[in-house]
């Protein structure tokens, strides 16, 4: 199963698909262009796609964590201009057990208002 978030259609579908993925936890997991995807789609120019995959990567929990760059994803997006993904983001990174040691470093610095 390929999972493909862009289309004609816009963001809106991207955002449909990572909003999906919400739901389907840490399930989504097994399918595995699903973390990447919604690691990449951290950096889609709307807010609320960006947000949706911070959700569903928080929702995904520690399996997502252990994807090749999704731990940095989350990290640059823990400092989004929109507050709800960079909270949801930050939240996110404490569901990726073990916590990795960017990420720990990240939390601290966000800890101290850096």
């Amino acid at each position: 199963m390929a999972l493909h978030f862009q289309c004609a259609d816009g963001n809106r579908l991207l955002f449909a698909a990572a909003w999906a993925l919400v739901g389907v936890g840490p399930d989504a997991a097994k399918h595995k262009e699903a973390v990447p995807a919604l690691a990449a789609a951290l950096k889609d120019e709307d807010r609320d796609v960006r947000h949706a995959a911070a959700t569903a990567l928080s929702e995904i929990g520690s399996t997502a964590g252990t994807h090749k760059g999704t731990a940095a994803a989350m990290i640059a997006a823990m400092k989004d201009e929109y507050a709800r993904v960079g909270r949801m983001a930050t939240g996110g990174m404490g569901e990726f057990i073990p916590v990795p040691k960017e990420a720990a470093v990240a939390l601290i610095a966000s800890l101290r208002g850096k």
